[in-house]
């Protein structure tokens, strides 16, 4: 470290502090570059030029790391949104919808994610218009991707680099389908398939919010390209399991 008119050895809590500082700041994502200012001990008339005295080196690296704070309360606070915005919708619990949707936006606009702002605010307006369930789902898996991916972006930079980093935390699972909604989806669309009636894309439409949690996320995709289609064998096959695994007899 240079001192006054040529290099002078730096003690030992000088260097970890370099080091420190270094290192927080290639962690951060928009790291373009940094800048060391060189203290000394405060001389007792003025502070040097260019110098930064041991306290408000202190004082500076604590509101650095303050910086940290909202990273932290979103991964903490927000990465189950997603799942709980789901659970009010389907409850019909739409005022509590709104507030969470609110809530992530706006934690999401303290820490700059300018995507995981729009994404709920395109949700609730879905919401409030009360468009087709089937909107308003492939609306909530678009925030809950934005909000998955910002996530496993944020706990890369907050997490140790040491050790590998945790398994991600599978979703809790989704509330139960109401039986009887479902049984009167399968027995209104079991009949157009069986009789090769492209009537049955219409019905599923209708009742798209319904049997996609009757099927897993996959089946489901594979059932409605197969009434697309018109591919109906297949899709009744895929429906006889799932009416199978909910006690449904067809």
């Amino acid at each position: 470290m240079e001192y006054g008119s040529g290099l002078s050895p730096a003690s030992g809590v000088k260097c970890s502090s370099v080091l420190l500082y270094l290192r927080s700041v290639l962690a951060l994502p928009a790291f373009v570059g940094c800048h060391w200012f060189q203290y000394s001990d405060e001389p007792l008339t003025r502070l040097l030029t260019g110098r930064i005295t041991i306290s408000a080196w202190s004082q500076a690296r604590t509101l650095r790391m303050r910086k940290w704070s909202p990273l932290q309360r979103f991964v903490e606070h927000q990465a189950g949104a997603p799942e709980k915005i789901r659970e009010a919708l389907l409850q019909g619990d739409l005022e509590g919808a709104e507030r969470m949707m609110q809530s992530l936006k706006t934690a999401a606009g303290d820490i700059g994610a300018t995507t995981a702002q729009s994404a709920p605010a395109a949700l609730a307006r879905t919401t409030h218009e009360q468009a087709d369930p089937g909107e308003i789902e492939s609306r909530w898996e678009e925030l809950a991707k934005v909000v998955r991916d910002l996530v496993a972006d944020l706990k890369h930079v907050l997490m140790p680099k040491k050790g590998k980093p945790a398994p991600a935390r599978r979703p809790p699972a989704l509330p139960p389908v109401n039986p009887a909604q479902l049984r009167k989806a399968m027995n209104e669309i079991f009949p157009l398939l069986a009789d090769q009636d492209p009537g049955a894309e219409d019905c599923l439409i209708a009742n798209r919010a319904t049997f996609r949690f009757t099927f897993s996320s996959e089946a489901y995709e594979e059932f409605e390209q197969f009434v697309k289609r018109g591919d109906f064998v297949a899709a009744l096959e895929h429906l006889k399991k799932a009416a199978k695994k909910h006690g449904i007899s067809l």
